[in-house]
């Protein structure tokens, strides 16, 4: 009698070892390395006008692809929304060759991710993405999309490219803040360690307002400074305070 009872403890007692075994062991399949991207250069061009393209082209370096249900599958990113500025016509390619992205909108933003397949240690991606955004005239508010792998953040590796409609020009402000310019104002460049989040300019014919709000913060600038060493030149110089002393007396 005794022998049966240890007999059948141990069956319990293995068929509990299998059982807490195989409720753990999907979940360690499951489980995988996270993969290791960098976004190592991307140039980004926007052809302004009501209805606006943007053509972004971004080169990532896959030092590790990551392992099991975390390995690399999708270059995920989100693309801001704008009132009154419609995203659409959305299309991608990797390497050169057309994938279908899988887009998801929300209220003040989409999620857009580009399928990969078939990513080694150490290779290089190339995803392309295309689409256009319509907004109102003379006035170019283009979200980017931002990946969800940064920069390495040491160097100006984002290259951007605004061209603006023939005979136009920046009037007012503009969002990152303008580079360089050429052919008459026309091309926008820009330089920069980050993608940003969106592209603004206000443009129009004509050579635009003197004061943008880059002139006006320098022009304020140097007001305060020529203020600052007029009064301490002023004090110095008997000025101010020693006139004082001189009623006194």
């Amino acid at each position: 009698m005794v022998t049966i009872r240890i007999r059948y403890l141990l069956q319990i007692s293995l068929l509990l070892v299998v059982i807490f075994g195989m409720s753990f062991a999907p979940t360690t399949a499951q489980e995988g390395q996270e993969p290791d991207v960098t976004l190592a250069q991307t140039a980004i061009q926007v052809d302004a006008d009501e209805t606006s393209t943007v053509s972004a082209q971004y080169q990532f370096d896959v030092q590790s692809a990551g392992s099991g249900d975390a390995s690399l599958s999708a270059i995920e990113g989100t693309i801001w929304l704008f009132p009154n500025h419609e995203v659409g016509d959305v299309s991608a390619t990797v390497n050169g060759n057309e994938v279908t992205p899988d887009v998801t909108r929300h209220d003040r933003y989409m999620d857009l991710a580009v399928p990969i397949e078939n990513v080694r240690n150490g290779e290089s991606l190339t995803v392309s993405v295309e689409y256009t955004v319509q907004g109102p005239p003379n006035k170019l508010k283009a979200p980017i999309w931002v990946p969800s792998f940064e920069t390495a953040g040491t160097e100006r590796v984002i290259d951007m490219t605004v061209n603006l409609p023939d005979g136009t020009q920046v009037h007012g402000a503009s969002f990152p803040k303008v580079g360089a310019r050429s052919d008459g104002g026309t091309t926008l460049q820009y330089s920069m360690l980050h993608v940003p989040g969106f592209v603004l300019v206000n443009y129009g014919e004509g050579a635009g307002s003197f004061l943008t709000l880059d002139v006006l913060s320098t022009l304020i600038g140097l007001v305060v400074i020529v203020g600052f060493l007029g009064l301490w030149a002023a004090y110095t110089r008997g000025f101010i305070g020693n006139r004082r002393e001189e009623n006194v007396t």
